[in-house]
């Protein structure tokens, strides 16, 4: 009896581990993204913000978002959602994070490890008026990458790694 339990988690820890997006486990579907935004999501720009956000944060270290997403590094190329708002709006940004990731080549885990939680009032009343903005999200969206742009700019300084 314990040894099959034990092949069961075995077995799903082994499919979570090698899966690039959604699991098949999430509670939820993510929605189908436009396709404005599934232009954008390849950007290189995009790009680089993924690879920024893997390569500034040590594994294990959050990524708040500010729209409702919260992301954990895992790898060096791994993130993984650990909460998403219960909320159109955030949902949608994780599917577009997971477009994001999977463009940059990168993982981003969701399933198991992902808390769908209530939108604080608070909160909830900031994504409304934010959704009545006059700015488009797709502005925003293309706008958020900016650091990367910077980190990306050629220079002459060149960077180098000794190898032994």
């Amino acid at each position: 009896m314990k040894e099959r339990k034990r092949d069961e988690i075995s077995e799903g820890n082994k499919s979570l581990g090698k899966t690039n997006g959604n699991d098949g486990l999430s509670p939820f579907k993510l929605p189908e993204l436009s396709e404005k935004h599934q232009e954008l999501t390849a950007t290189e720009e995009s790009i680089a913000w993924v690879w920024g956000l893997l390569g500034n944060y040590r594994p294990g270290d959050i990524h708040d978002t500010g729209d409702g997403v919260m992301l954990q590094k895992v790898t060096f190329d791994t993130a993984r959602c650990i909460r998403v708002f219960d909320h159109p709006g955030p949902i949608y940004e994780l599917s577009m994070l997971q477009s994001l990731f999977d463009n940059a080549k990168a993982n981003l885990e969701i399933g198991l490890c992902t808390v769908i939680t209530p939108v604080p009032e608070d909160v909830g009343e900031e994504m409304a008026a934010k959704s009545q903005a006059t700015t488009p999200k797709e502005k925003r969206a293309a706008e958020a990458p900016s650091a990367s742009k910077e980190a990306t700019n050629k220079s002459d300084y060149n960077y180098g790694m000794e190898v032994a």
